[in-house]
């Protein structure tokens, strides 16, 4: 086995079609199917379920998918790093990012680091907050930005911005304009599960019982939900302003639910200049938290 077999295994996998991934790697057929049944052979399973209308993956090629996918990454991460300039003056910052963090990006930050250093290049990651923080400890990333509340046990942070949660209700549903804890027992409640434990620890604190009327993965489908008029969506500042113009908007008045964007990085990672340079942009000079 080597990695461009895993890399034509993972091209025909994502394609479906043998003519379609050939086409994209750029080389004949023939060799492509001989390549993946020398693989398979070694392996000594079926990966792909041959038929008419193109390939599907087994169950061992299914499992397959996932760690060629790990190795992958690794590799391209280590290429990365054996590239980068002993000066920091050039390279690639891979940058872990969470669906919520494009609209409260550092951006001015940004751009003067763009215009110092021209030749940085970014390679972006977009996941859930434990995923990219997965990566990051797997060093597929040199650097994240999520949001809290995460583990940070072993990591090193600098906080960007801070999001009061907001109540997004439908416009048959008026809201005040803050709302509080007690206020939420009222209400059939619209969770982003990333915020669950959270809203568990505070209710019982307070001895209530929510209703929970929707459990979601993602602050925009909260947000949809609310819109239909089933519940009411408690999601972070910079998300609520997704919501429609005609959803009504509730501060919550609950210091423990604000939520942070954070820059994280492994505290070895500053041994590179070039992660160095950029946390010193981003931070401000400000003095990072080292969680142990």
């Amino acid at each position: 086995m080597n990695l461009k077999q895993i890399t034509y295994f993972l091209a025909v996998a994502e394609a479906g079609q043998m003519t379609a991934a050939a086409k994209q790697l750029h080389m004949a057929q023939p060799p492509l199917s001989y390549q993946l049944k020398a693989l398979e052979d070694e392996l000594g399973v079926r990966l792909f379920e041959r038929g008419s209308r193109g390939v599907r993956l087994t169950g061992s090629g299914q499992q397959f998918m996932t760690y060629a996918q790990q190795i992958v990454e690794t590799v391209a991460a280590s290429e990365n790093a054996a590239r980068r300039s002993g000066e920091g003056e050039i390279g690639t910052l891979a940058l872990g990012l969470t669906s919520s963090a494009g609209d409260v990006l550092p951006k001015q930050k940004l751009q003067a680091f763009n215009r110092r250093y021209p030749q940085v290049e970014f390679a972006l990651y977009e996941d859930n907050t434990y995923g990219i923080l997965d990566k990051l400890r797997r060093n597929i990333l040199d650097l994240a930005i999520v949001r809290t509340p995460f583990n940070d046990d072993g990591l090193a942070s600098c906080r960007l911005s801070s999001d009061h949660m907001i109540a997004v209700a439908a416009a048959s549903q008026p809201l005040p304009a803050t709302l509080t804890i007690p206020d939420l027992k009222r209400q059939p409640l619209i969770v982003y599960r990333r915020f669950s434990s959270l809203f568990k620890t505070t209710f019982a604190e307070y001895g209530i019982t929510p209703t929970i009327a929707v459990l979601c993965d993602d602050a925009r489908t909260a947000l949809h939900w609310a819109q239909m008029g089933m519940g009411v969506a408690l999601v972070p500042a910079t998300m609520a302003a997704l919501a429609s113009q005609q959803s009504h908007l509730a501060v919550i008045d609950y210091e423990p639910w604000v939520t942070h964007m954070t820059l994280v990085w492994q505290p070895e990672s500053l041994h590179n200049p070039l992660v160095a340079r950029f946390v010193k942009q981003l931070s401000g000079g400000k003095s990072e938290k080292h969680s142990k």
